[in-house]
């Protein structure tokens, strides 16, 4: 899908202009009218909902694309490789130690229940 502005275009080539934010969310959503979703031949591929389609698009976007791009690379990979270890140290804590659950508000008070 292709945004510019304040449109949208899904893959069959309709342009949709009907769009609200969510600010809770940080998002910007559109939405494809149920007439033009229930008679297109790629509507299958597409959603499985009856009324049209909903798409979210988040303001940090452009991060998640970064990010993806990066990890394309070489760097990227090899970096990727040294998730695991992390990771389980992190189920660790949160598991075993119960850093899942923090018993305090504030960064300071967190950081005292990790010690």
């Amino acid at each position: 899908m292709t945004r510019s502005k304040k449109t949208l275009t899904c893959p069959a080539g309709v342009v949709t202009e009907d769009t609200y934010r969510s600010e809770t969310a940080h998002t910007t959503i559109y939405r494809f009218l149920e007439e033009k979703c229930n008679c297109c031949v790629l509507k299958n591929k597409c959603t499985n909902r009856q009324k049209g389609r909903t798409v979210s698009i988040n303001d940090n976007y452009h991060l998640i694309l970064k990010a993806k791009e990066y990890l394309s690379t070489d760097e990227g990979k090899a970096e990727l490789k040294l998730r695991p270890s992390v990771e389980r140290v992190n189920g660790v804590l949160k598991n075993r130690f119960g850093l899942g659950v923090t018993k305090s508000w504030g960064a300071n008070k967190y950081k005292m229940q990790v010690y």
